[in-house]
């Protein structure tokens, strides 16, 4: 089994480095810690979504844990859009429900304030959509292959989760518009310049 914790020593020697050269080419300071809490953020997306890995090869059935044995239609990749969305809501508006739902939107919207904010070229929120959709596509396209190559469901790959993840991006880039709009207000740049 190879945990998570492989993930956070690197995630943590690749923030210090992007922190470094940032630091080095001249970027203000929010501009520095916008890169290291972006790079922090994927690491930890990364080791939340991916692992732990099992890497023992294919498990016996005795090994295998309920979720894993369980071989219906809740238990396969979901490429049918928006089936289970509607599927956890037939089930009741209770927290489990709550949490996958809101979990899954409030997971990417990190990621809808940082890259705007670091990258001008993603100001535009249909290029931060697209950068938000291709992330959680790979998460959930690694899901599979990794499940695939161990021959069960580790993890279970769900086109309604990319749909979450992306309106989550979308989220997080509306936080990122309203304070650019807050900063850039005119009773704001007075007060700047006083």
């Amino acid at each position: 089994m190879l945990s998570a914790a492989i993930v956070y020593p690197v995630a943590i020697v690749v923030a210090i480095v992007v922190g470094w050269r940032a630091a080095t080419h001249g970027l203000a300071a929010w501009q520095v810690a916008a890169r290291v809490v972006l790079v922090l953020y994927l690491g930890w997306l990364v080791s939340a979504t991916l692992f732990p890995l099992p890497l023992g090869g294919h498990l016996t059935p005795a090994e295998l844990g309920p979720a894993e044995r369980r071989l219906d239609r809740y238990n396969a990749p979901n490429l049918v859009p928006l089936r289970a969305i509607r599927e956890t809501a037939e089930l009741g508006w209770g927290w489990p429900a709550v949490r996958l739902l809101a979990g899954n939107v409030l997971v990417f919207a990190p990621f809808g304030v940082l890259l705007p904010a670091i990258f001008p070229g993603a100001r535009r929120w249909w290029r931060t959509a697209l950068a938000g959709l291709a992330l959680s596509a790979s998460v959930e396209l690694s899901q599979l292959a990794v499940s695939l190559l161990l021959g069960y469901w580790y993890r279970m790959s769900d086109v309604d989760d990319v749909l979450l993840n992306v309106a989550g991006v979308l989220l997080g880039y509306g936080l990122f518009a309203a304070a650019r709009r807050v900063r850039a207000a005119p009773g704001r740049q007075r007060s700047v310049h006083e």
